[in-house]
C-alpha cells in the first residue's frame, strides 16, 4: 500500500485540528462587489482559499474572469494568469494562514483547455456544460470540496486526488483511464463508462461506481473504505484492514488481504 496515502491522512487530520485552533478568521465586511479581471489563457487552476464556489466551463472565446466577494476580502487577493496557470490564493503568503468568512465568494471563469486543478478551500467546484479532452485531467482538491461534473464529461485519462471530506458527483463521465485516490473520508459518486479503473483509499473513504461500466479494476484499500463496481473482466483487490469491495458483472477476481476485509458479489 503506498505510504504516501497514509501521510496523507495524517497529515490533513493534523492541519485540520490546529487549523480550527490557531487559525485566525476575516470576516467580509458586507460589502460585497462583482470585478472582471482580464486574463489569458490557461489550462491550470491553482486556488486557495475559503468558502469559494468556483463555476469553470470549456470554451473557446476569450478567457474571461469574474470575482464576487467582499470589498475586503477581494483587497487580501490575488487574481492572476502566470503563464498557462490561473492563480488565486492570498497575497500575504508568508504569513501565518487565515481563515476568511465571506459573505459570498464565487468565482466564475473559462478556458478552451483544462489539464490540471489544484483546489485548498473551494467549497464547490462546478464544471458546467459539456467538457472533452485527450489528454489527462487531474483534479486535486483538499478539505470539504465539493467536485461537480454534472454534463457529459470525455476525457482520455482522469486522475482524482481528494484529502479530508472531499466528494466527487459526476453523472456522466467517460475516461478511458481513471485513477482516484481518497485520503480521509472523501466520496465518488460515479455514472458513465471507462475501460480501466485504479482506486486506493487509505481510511473511511467510499467509492459508488454501480453505474460506472468498467472493463477491469484494481484497487487498495487500508482501513474501512468501500468501493461498489461494475467491471466486466477483472478485478484485482489489496485490502488491510476492514475494506469492502462489491462488485456487479462477471469478472475473474484476485484478492490479496489482511484483516476482515471482504470482496463479494451483489445482485
Amino acid at each position: 500500500m503506498k505510504q504516501t496515502l497514509y501521510l496523507s491522512v495524517l497529515s490533513v487530520i493534523l492541519l485540520l485540528t490546529l487549523g480550527c485552533i490557531f487559525m485566525p478568521s476575516v470576516r467580509g465586511d458586507g460589502n460585497v462587489i462583482t470585478q472582471t479581471i482580464d486574463i489569458t489563457n490557461f489550462d491550470e487552476i491553482d486556488v486557495q482559499g475559503s468558502s469559494i464556489i468556483f463555476n469553470y466551463s470549456q470554451q473557446e472565446s476569450v478567457p474571461t474572469l469574474t470575482v464576487t466577494v467582499d470589498q475586503n476580502i477581494y483587497d487580501l487577493f490575488e487574481f492572476k494568469t502566470d503563464g498557462e496557470k490561473l492563480v488565486i490564493r492570498p497575497k500575504e503568503r508568508g504569513k501565518k494562514q487565515i481563515r476568511f468568512r465571506p459573505t459570498e465568494f464565487t468565482i466564475t471563469t473559462h478556458s478552451s483547455s483544462l489539464k490540471k486543478a489544484d483546489m485548498s478551500g473551494i467549497k464547490v467546484f462546478n464544471l458546467n456544460g459539456k467538457f472533452a479532452s485527450g489528454e489527462k485531467v487531474e483534479f486535486n482538491t483538499a478539505g470539504s470540496t465539493i467536485i461537480e461534473l454534472r454534463d457529459t464529461v470525455t476525457v482520455d485519462q482522469m486522475e482524482i486526488g481528494t484529502a479530508g471530506k472531499c466528494t466527487l458527483n459526476a453523472d456522466a463521465l467517460y475516461a478511458r483511464v481513471l485513477k482516484g485516490e481518497i485520503a480521509g473520508k472523501g466520496t465518488f459518486n460515479l455514472k458513465g463508462v471507462g475501460e480501466k479503473a485504479e482506486f486506493e483509499i487509505a481510511g473511511m473513504g467510499k467509492v459508488h461506481a454501480f453505474d460506472y461500466e468498467l472493463s477491469t479494476l484494481s484497487c487498495e484499500i487500508a482501513g474501512k473504505g468501500t468501493i461498489e463496481t461494475y467491471t466486466k473482466d477483472k478485478i484485482s483487490a489489496e485490502i488491510a484492514g476492514m475494506g469492502t469491495v462489491k462488485y456487479k458483472g462477471d469478472p475473474t477476481v484476485n484478492v490479496d488481504k489482511a484483516g476482515l476485509g471482504s470482496v463479494k458479489k451483489v445482485d
